[in-house]
Protein backbone atom coordinates (compact mmCIF):
# COMPACT_ATOMS: atom_id res chain seq x y z
CA UNK A 1 0.00 0.00 0.00
CA UNK A 2 1.26 3.26 -1.02
CA UNK A 3 0.02 6.46 0.26
CA UNK A 4 1.10 10.28 -0.89
CA UNK A 5 0.43 13.81 0.75
CA UNK A 6 -0.58 14.62 4.38
CA UNK A 7 -0.49 10.93 5.24
CA UNK A 8 -2.47 10.14 8.70
CA UNK A 9 -2.50 7.01 9.94
CA UNK A 10 -3.93 5.74 13.33
CA UNK A 11 -2.24 2.45 14.91
CA UNK A 12 -3.68 0.07 17.15
CA UNK A 13 -2.38 -0.59 20.86
CA UNK A 14 -1.89 -4.26 20.47
CA UNK A 15 -0.31 -6.09 23.49
CA UNK A 16 3.57 -7.17 23.19
CA UNK A 17 3.53 -10.11 24.82
CA UNK A 18 4.57 -13.25 23.49
CA UNK A 19 1.58 -14.70 21.98
CA UNK A 20 0.57 -11.39 19.93
CA UNK A 21 4.24 -11.47 18.36
CA UNK A 22 3.08 -12.54 14.87
CA UNK A 23 1.12 -9.68 14.78
CA UNK A 24 1.22 -6.08 14.43
CA UNK A 25 2.22 -3.74 17.55
CA UNK A 26 3.51 -0.76 18.52
CA UNK A 27 7.51 -0.60 19.83
CA UNK A 28 7.86 -1.64 23.45
CA UNK A 29 9.19 2.08 23.91
CA UNK A 30 5.67 3.18 24.02
CA UNK A 31 2.83 2.58 26.50
CA UNK A 32 0.46 -0.71 26.06
CA UNK A 33 -3.32 0.11 25.59
CA UNK A 34 -2.90 3.75 23.80
CA UNK A 35 -3.01 4.20 20.31
CA UNK A 36 -0.31 5.83 18.70
CA UNK A 37 -0.32 8.52 15.55
CA UNK A 38 2.09 8.40 12.93
CA UNK A 39 1.68 11.60 10.14
CA UNK A 40 4.59 12.46 6.83
CA UNK A 41 4.32 13.49 3.79
CA UNK A 42 4.46 9.95 2.16
CA UNK A 43 3.87 6.32 3.20
CA UNK A 44 4.94 2.56 1.81
CA UNK A 45 3.56 -0.02 3.38
CA UNK A 46 4.46 -3.77 2.84
CA UNK A 47 1.82 -5.69 4.74
CA UNK A 48 4.18 -9.24 3.83
CA UNK A 49 6.58 -8.34 6.37
CA UNK A 50 4.59 -5.61 8.91
CA UNK A 51 7.06 -3.23 7.35
CA UNK A 52 5.57 0.61 7.11
CA UNK A 53 8.39 3.40 6.15
CA UNK A 54 7.39 7.21 6.95
CA UNK A 55 8.74 9.67 4.68
CA UNK A 56 8.56 13.85 4.79
CA UNK A 57 8.49 15.60 8.14
CA UNK A 58 7.19 11.98 9.79
CA UNK A 59 6.00 11.98 13.26
CA UNK A 60 4.90 9.51 15.60
CA UNK A 61 2.89 10.41 18.84
CA UNK A 62 1.42 8.67 22.08
CA UNK A 63 -0.02 11.22 24.03
CA UNK A 64 3.00 13.42 25.61
CA UNK A 65 5.88 11.15 23.90
CA UNK A 66 6.92 12.19 20.48
CA UNK A 67 9.27 10.70 17.72
CA UNK A 68 10.32 13.01 14.72
CA UNK A 69 12.64 12.67 12.07
CA UNK A 70 12.96 13.43 7.84
CA UNK A 71 12.10 9.20 7.86
CA UNK A 72 10.41 7.01 10.61
CA UNK A 73 9.93 2.99 9.67
CA UNK A 74 8.14 0.88 11.65
CA UNK A 75 8.47 -2.98 11.63
CA UNK A 76 5.08 -3.99 13.27
CA UNK A 77 6.45 -7.56 13.46
CA UNK A 78 9.64 -7.47 15.43
CA UNK A 79 8.54 -3.64 17.47
CA UNK A 80 11.43 -2.05 16.36
CA UNK A 81 11.22 1.43 14.98
CA UNK A 82 14.17 3.44 13.37
CA UNK A 83 13.78 7.27 13.12
CA UNK A 84 16.62 9.39 10.71
CA UNK A 85 17.64 12.96 9.50
CA UNK A 86 17.29 15.02 11.93
CA UNK A 87 15.81 13.15 14.62
CA UNK A 88 14.24 13.90 17.90
CA UNK A 89 12.23 12.68 20.19
CA UNK A 90 10.61 13.15 23.68
CA UNK A 91 9.80 9.70 25.91
CA UNK A 92 7.69 9.81 28.87
CA UNK A 93 9.22 7.30 30.84
CA UNK A 94 8.73 6.04 33.96
CA UNK A 95 11.66 7.50 35.54
CA UNK A 96 10.94 11.19 33.82
CA UNK A 97 10.81 12.34 30.24
CA UNK A 98 13.42 12.20 28.53
CA UNK A 99 14.46 13.90 25.32
CA UNK A 100 17.03 13.38 22.74
CA UNK A 101 18.46 14.29 19.42
CA UNK A 102 20.87 13.06 17.05
CA UNK A 103 20.83 12.10 13.39
CA UNK A 104 19.43 8.49 13.67
CA UNK A 105 17.25 7.29 16.83
CA UNK A 106 17.09 3.47 16.53
CA UNK A 107 14.91 1.42 19.22
CA UNK A 108 15.48 -2.58 19.38
CA UNK A 109 12.57 -4.80 20.95
CA UNK A 110 14.68 -7.69 21.58
CA UNK A 111 17.61 -5.60 23.58
CA UNK A 112 15.03 -3.18 24.53
CA UNK A 113 17.32 0.16 23.78
CA UNK A 114 16.79 3.11 22.51
CA UNK A 115 20.45 4.21 20.54
CA UNK A 116 20.86 7.87 19.21
CA UNK A 117 23.61 7.59 16.77
CA UNK A 118 25.35 10.56 15.12
CA UNK A 119 26.36 10.97 11.78
CA UNK A 120 29.15 12.35 9.93
CA UNK A 121 28.49 15.27 7.85
CA UNK A 122 29.83 15.93 4.27
CA UNK A 123 33.03 17.94 4.27
CA UNK A 124 33.72 21.43 2.88
CA UNK A 125 36.19 23.56 1.80
CA UNK A 126 38.61 20.74 1.56
CA UNK A 127 38.43 19.95 5.47
CA UNK A 128 37.69 16.28 6.33
CA UNK A 129 34.04 15.67 7.29
CA UNK A 130 33.10 16.30 10.83
CA UNK A 131 31.30 14.31 13.25
CA UNK A 132 28.27 16.09 15.42
CA UNK A 133 27.10 14.40 18.86
CA UNK A 134 24.01 13.07 20.13
CA UNK A 135 22.52 14.28 23.32
CA UNK A 136 20.01 13.15 25.55
CA UNK A 137 18.68 14.86 28.69
CA UNK A 138 16.45 13.97 31.17
CA UNK A 139 16.38 13.12 35.13
CA UNK A 140 19.47 11.42 34.80
CA UNK A 141 21.44 14.85 33.51
CA UNK A 142 22.55 16.03 30.15
CA UNK A 143 24.66 13.23 28.05
CA UNK A 144 26.23 14.36 25.01
CA UNK A 145 28.01 11.58 22.62
CA UNK A 146 28.73 10.34 19.44
CA UNK A 147 26.59 7.68 20.22
CA UNK A 148 24.33 7.29 23.40
CA UNK A 149 22.44 3.94 24.25
CA UNK A 150 19.55 3.83 26.73
CA UNK A 151 18.64 0.26 27.94
CA UNK A 152 15.19 -0.56 29.16
CA UNK A 153 14.19 -2.05 32.30
CA UNK A 154 12.92 -5.49 31.32
CA UNK A 155 9.91 -5.64 33.24
CA UNK A 156 8.77 -1.72 32.84
CA UNK A 157 9.65 1.43 30.54
CA UNK A 158 12.38 3.06 32.93
CA UNK A 159 15.80 3.54 32.37
CA UNK A 160 18.30 0.22 33.38
CA UNK A 161 21.65 1.77 32.26
CA UNK A 162 23.09 4.28 30.19
CA UNK A 163 25.71 3.49 27.65
CA UNK A 164 27.81 6.78 25.77
CA UNK A 165 30.95 6.30 23.55
CA UNK A 166 33.02 8.68 21.74
CA UNK A 167 33.54 12.31 23.12
CA UNK A 168 31.48 12.10 25.89
CA UNK A 169 30.44 14.77 28.06
CA UNK A 170 28.00 14.37 30.80
CA UNK A 171 26.46 17.16 33.37
CA UNK A 172 25.14 16.31 36.73
CA UNK A 173 24.02 19.03 38.40
CA UNK A 174 27.15 21.19 39.08
CA UNK A 175 29.45 18.14 37.84
CA UNK A 176 30.42 17.84 34.62
CA UNK A 177 32.35 14.69 33.50
CA UNK A 178 34.74 14.39 30.25
CA UNK A 179 35.55 11.09 28.48
CA UNK A 180 35.52 8.56 25.57
CA UNK A 181 33.26 5.99 27.50
CA UNK A 182 30.62 6.21 30.20
CA UNK A 183 28.68 3.90 31.71
CA UNK A 184 25.49 4.76 34.27
CA UNK A 185 23.91 2.37 36.32
CA UNK A 186 20.48 3.70 37.63
CA UNK A 187 19.66 1.25 40.12
CA UNK A 188 22.63 2.41 42.20
CA UNK A 189 22.57 5.84 40.90
CA UNK A 190 26.70 5.35 39.65
CA UNK A 191 28.67 6.56 37.23
CA UNK A 192 31.55 5.12 35.38
CA UNK A 193 34.28 7.20 33.30
CA UNK A 194 36.75 5.70 31.52
CA UNK A 195 38.98 6.92 28.39
CA UNK A 196 41.04 5.71 25.89
CA UNK A 197 44.55 4.22 26.08
CA UNK A 198 46.28 6.68 28.36
CA UNK A 199 44.03 9.74 27.67
CA UNK A 200 42.62 10.65 31.10
CA UNK A 201 39.14 11.58 32.04
CA UNK A 202 37.76 13.89 34.49
CA UNK A 203 35.30 15.79 36.56
CA UNK A 204 35.12 19.32 37.04
CA UNK A 205 33.04 20.59 40.02
CA UNK A 206 32.86 24.27 40.59
CA UNK A 207 36.79 25.18 41.08
CA UNK A 208 37.81 21.52 41.87
CA UNK A 209 38.96 19.07 39.36
CA UNK A 210 39.31 15.26 39.39
CA UNK A 211 41.28 13.05 36.89
CA UNK A 212 42.38 9.72 36.30
CA UNK A 213 42.11 6.50 33.78
CA UNK A 214 38.75 5.41 35.17
CA UNK A 215 36.14 7.71 37.77
CA UNK A 216 33.63 6.42 39.32
CA UNK A 217 31.03 8.89 41.04
CA UNK A 218 27.57 9.00 42.62
CA UNK A 219 24.83 11.08 41.56
CA UNK A 220 23.72 12.22 45.25
CA UNK A 221 27.35 11.89 46.75
CA UNK A 222 30.54 13.64 47.27
CA UNK A 223 31.90 9.78 46.82
CA UNK A 224 34.68 10.18 43.81
CA UNK A 225 36.70 6.94 43.21
CA UNK A 226 39.82 7.45 40.73
CA UNK A 227 40.89 4.33 39.27
CA UNK A 228 40.09 2.04 42.55
CA UNK A 229 40.80 5.08 45.24
CA UNK A 230 38.31 6.82 46.84
CA UNK A 231 38.71 10.47 47.09
CA UNK A 232 36.83 13.04 48.37
CA UNK A 233 36.15 16.51 46.43
CA UNK A 234 38.45 18.43 49.31
CA UNK A 235 41.11 16.41 47.98
CA UNK A 236 41.50 16.86 44.03
CA UNK A 237 43.53 19.42 42.43
CA UNK A 238 41.53 23.23 42.49
CA UNK A 239 41.14 24.72 39.50
CA UNK A 240 42.69 28.46 38.87
CA UNK A 241 40.30 31.39 39.89
CA UNK A 242 40.49 34.05 36.69
CA UNK A 243 40.60 37.67 38.32
CA UNK A 244 37.60 39.94 37.90
CA UNK A 245 38.22 42.35 35.10
CA UNK A 246 38.83 45.72 35.61
CA UNK A 247 35.87 47.17 34.38
CA UNK A 248 35.36 51.31 33.02
CA UNK A 249 33.72 53.23 35.95
CA UNK A 250 30.59 54.81 34.74
CA UNK A 251 30.42 58.29 34.96
CA UNK A 252 27.54 59.47 36.52
CA UNK A 253 24.33 60.78 34.83
CA UNK A 254 24.11 64.12 34.00
CA UNK A 255 21.61 66.52 35.32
Amino acid sequence: MEARGNVRTSLSAKSSTAKDRDGGRLPGLLKEGQAASVNAEQLDYKGGNGIAEYTGMATLVQGDTAIRGDRIVLDQQKGDLVASGSARSTLMLDTGRTDGRANEIRYDEAARTVTYSAGAVAPTSGQGPSVPLAQVTGPDGDLRAERVEIVLARTENGVDRLEAYNRVTTVIGARTGTGDRMTYHAREERYVLSGAGVTPVSIREKCSETTGRTLTFFKSSDRIIVDGNERRRTETKPCTQQPAPNLPQSSPPKR
